[in-house]
């Protein structure tokens, strides 16, 4: 550095001599043109625009197969339609004598099931009012609540419960649950054969599997 420095200075001594002070003074604008121009070039080609990733795009629900009321519903153990789900101020027993009317109690609701079903089985039902014996029912409010099926739904006036069921054969399953103070949400046949089918009051209700 110090010998580049020297012979610049002997350099503009000579100049000044020949081509006066100004050669010097427009030899240095140059030299500082071409630092400057150098270190333009080096900034602009540092300078580089980040890239913005892609934002991931939101995974599908995973939504679930809802059936609708009065819609034909095959599982391995039966054939079900639901005929009717509709809330009940009170549901008639049978025997009012043995089984008091079917009410709801104070900050509940009483939902009413009208089913039709054809058992699909080699067994016989004894009884068809409590539904396929190979299946559990479960019901929940639109909150996700599980409702409390009633007691002695076997009672409820309009049940054949003394006639039971071949192979083949059709018949009624009248019950009711009762739930929280909300609208209904839906209700799940659980099939001991290892299926299931769900079927909802709302036909615009669409539920999410965890």
């Amino acid at each position: 550095m110090r010998k580049t420095k020297r012979v610049m200075l002997i350099s503009c001594a000579v100049a000044a001599l020949v081509f006066g002070a100004a050669g010097c003074s427009d030899s240095g604008k140059a030299d500082d043109s071409a630092g400057t121009s150098k270190e333009s070039t080096s900034t602009t080609t540092e300078t580089t625009t980040p890239v913005n990733p892609e934002p991931e795009p939101e995974p599908e629900p995973n939504l679930i197969e809802t059936n609708a009321v009065g819609q034909l519903i095959s599982l391995p153990s039966a054939d079900i339609t639901v005929r009717t789900i509709e809330e009940r101020d009170e549901i008639p027993s049978s025997y009012p004598e043995m089984t008091e009317d079917f009410v709801a109690q104070d900050g509940n609701r009483l939902w009413f099931f009208d089913i039709e079903w054809t058992n699909n089985t080699n067994e016989a039902v004894t009884k068809e009012c409590h539904g396929p014996d190979m299946m559990n029912l479960r019901v929940y409010d639109i909150n996700g609540v599980e409702m409390l099926m009633v007691d002695q739904p076997g009672m409820i006036e309009g049940q054949e419960c003394t006639t039971g069921l071949m192979k083949g054969e059709t018949g009624t399953w009248m019950t009711a649950f009762t739930g929280p103070d909300s609208d209904f949400g839906w209700a799940v046949f659980e099939d001991y054969a290892g299926d299931q089918a769900v079927v909802t009051l709302d036909p615009d209700l669409e539920l999410v599997s965890d």
